[in-house]
């Protein structure tokens, strides 16, 4: 769906910022190639890939949030977010220490940017102060955004475990807008997560585009002011 650039509620915008990992950087799909890959050099291969690797998502978003509440150091979560789905395949003990080492390398090194992210970026640079805020962590952020050179396109970027700050909490947008010097309400927020992307920039007092590449509505709060599955529909609405 797409929106006009004469409709009202983009009137006066001045900045857009986007989410990193699942907008600008498929996420989702480098970890499942890296793991993939990671796993058949120790011959750990599950029967039913698309249901294993179903619950290494699962378990990637649980130890996440408990990362983020403080529960887990950051090294164990990243661990465990792994480690919990190989519990499934009876791998021992010395073989899942390899694999999750070598997942964690082999992310960190092949980075996948989105389809059209780099035109929009080039085009909304010409027009708008251009923003990354992740929740993400520093080194692997860091690496996927120099692997892919996309960091020349932004103004600034905020990574939550540099900052200590988390979406959907509004600080961290607060602190992107405040480097850039722009109000919350001339600043849009392009995310892939109705949780932490649109209620936090909501919350915020941004105006916010949920990229849903599956084409799904929103449904129930939070509401986003327009979805779009592809990011080139951001150059037909701003």
């Amino acid at each position: 769906m797409t929106e006009q650039k004469s409709g009202s509620r983009w009137r006066g915008i001045s900045a857009v910022l986007f989410d990193l990992d699942g907008t600008l950087l498929d996420f989702f799909g480098d970890a499942e190639r890296a793991l993939k890959k990671a796993m058949r050099r120790q011959v750990a291969m599950p029967t039913d890939w698309a249901a294993f690797f179903e619950v290494y998502v699962a378990a990637a978003l649980r130890r996440w949030d408990e990362y983020v509440a403080g529960e887990l150091e950051r090294d164990q979560m990243r661990r465990l977010r792994v480690a919990d789905a190989l519990e499934q395949t009876g791998l021992e003990v010395d073989k899942t220490e390899a694999v999750v080492s070598d997942y964690l390398r082999l992310l960190q090194a092949n980075p996948t940017v989105m389809p059209g992210a780099r035109q929009v970026l080039a085009e909304l640079g010409r027009r708008y102060r251009i923003g990354l805020v992740t929740n993400g962590l520093l080194d692997t952020s860091a690496r996927r955004i120099e692997g892919t050179g996309i960091g020349s396109y932004f103004e600034t970027v905020v990574i939550s475990e540099a900052e200590k700050l988390f979406k959907p909490d509004p600080a961290i947008f607060y602190e992107a807008l405040r480097r850039l010097g722009v109000e919350a309400g001339r600043a849009v927020f392009v995310g892939d997560s109705l949780e932490y992307d649109v209620a936090g920039a909501r919350a915020a007092g941004m105006r916010s585009v949920h990229y849903c590449r599956d084409g799904s509505a929103a449904e129930g709060d939070p509401q986003p002011d327009v979805v779009i599955r592809d990011l080139r529909e951001l150059l037909e609405i701003l």
